[in-house]
């Protein structure tokens, strides 16, 4: 079994131009974090900083829990199965949607994907992106 404390888990969207706000009605969630293709960039204290923003983000977090990854997975894809429409809009027009997964360990670790819950994904336009963080012992 999987020691689930070891990640992080996001829904995020990168499009050339959606406005940030439209992804949060469409999916009924409010994001951590957003903002929309031609904005100020800023600080994250809102401070301005030079230049626009060339794309537009959105990213919610789906999961910092002890649930089993698999299970997280699994419950988050089901969830989404009903804006499939609205995904598959967002990456026929030049988006991404992608779960970000940080995986923080500090030796070997792993989990394994069925082939149904990756072909849940594939029929929904999910990514799978998993960044490993390994800590100092």
């Amino acid at each position: 079994m999987i020691n689930s404390e070891r990640y992080r888990m996001s829904l995020r969207i990168t499009h050339p131009s959606i406005v940030s706000e439209h992804v949060s009605k469409e999916l009924g969630l409010v994001p951590k974090f957003s903002y929309t293709s031609g904005d100020q960039k800023l600080t994250p204290k809102g401070g301005e900083l030079p230049g626009i923003r060339k794309d537009s983000f959105w990213t919610y977090e789906l999961a910092a829990t002890d649930e089993p990854f698999e299970h997280a997975v699994e419950k988050f894809t089901s969830a989404l199965k009903e804006k499939k429409s609205f995904l598959e809009k967002i990456t026929e027009t030049g988006g991404r949607v992608e779960y970000f997964v940080g995986w923080f360990t500090t030796g070997n670790s792993g989990f394994s994907l069925e082939p149904h819950l990756l072909s849940q994904l594939a029929a929904i336009g999910v990514n799978l992106t998993i960044n490993v963080y390994v800590e100092d012992t």
